[in-house]
């Protein structure tokens, strides 16, 4: 009967320690997470403390949904999306270009013009050079560039390039050559 008696004991202590150990366990956890997600660890901890185990649910109930982690990851994934937006494209092919290209280096679709007097990059929609002042009217620009155009010297195609020539696999000296009047006599 006491043998029965000191196991009882021994599993009674030992179902006390996992259930303390479980607790503050949880306590742990609570304070932990508390601190991820930005809330206050003293009274998230203080709810664990004072209600065992119904603590740590209730915290779970009103915690909130991302963790400070998540909140600011995605702040970064909204400032390189909009950084990314605000980076200039071609409209017709939609390559990355710089702000001073005057025509689409992949499509050759023209994208601004050049000032007359400076040769500075300008908009369509600009009346003025921003770089040196000068007033242009875009109507006059479209009714000249089909002028200049023809001015310019036209591309000529690449020559094509030619293959070097395939070495012989085998040597003519292991193989016989056959010609026209040896196929005749063989026949």
């Amino acid at each position: 009967m006491v043998g029965l008696l000191f196991c009882l004991d021994v599993a009674r202590d030992i179902a006390i320690a996992a259930t303390v150990l479980v607790w503050v366990a949880s306590v742990a956890w609570v304070v932990r997470d508390a601190a991820d997600r930005g809330v206050n660890r003293l009274a998230a901890g203080g709810i664990a403390v004072v209600l065992p185990f119904v603590g740590a649910f209730l915290y779970v109930l009103v915690r909130p949904r991302t963790r400070l982690d998540d909140v600011h990851e995605r702040r970064l994934w909204l400032q390189l999306a909009t950084a990314s937006a605000r980076v200039p494209r071609c409209p017709s092919c939609s390559v990355t270009i710089e702000r001073e290209y005057v025509a689409c280096p992949h499509c050759a679709e023209v994208l601004r013009r050049r000032c007359n007097s400076c040769g500075a990059p300008n908009d369509f929609a600009w009346t003025a050079c921003p770089y040196c002042g000068t007033t242009e009217d875009a109507q006059e620009w479209a009714t000249k560039e089909p002028t200049r155009a023809a001015e310019v010297t036209p591309l000529k195609p690449a020559a094509p390039r030619r293959r070097a020539p395939a070495k012989a696999k085998t040597s003519s000296a292991t193989k016989p050559k056959t010609t026209a009047k040896s196929r005749e006599s063989a026949v």
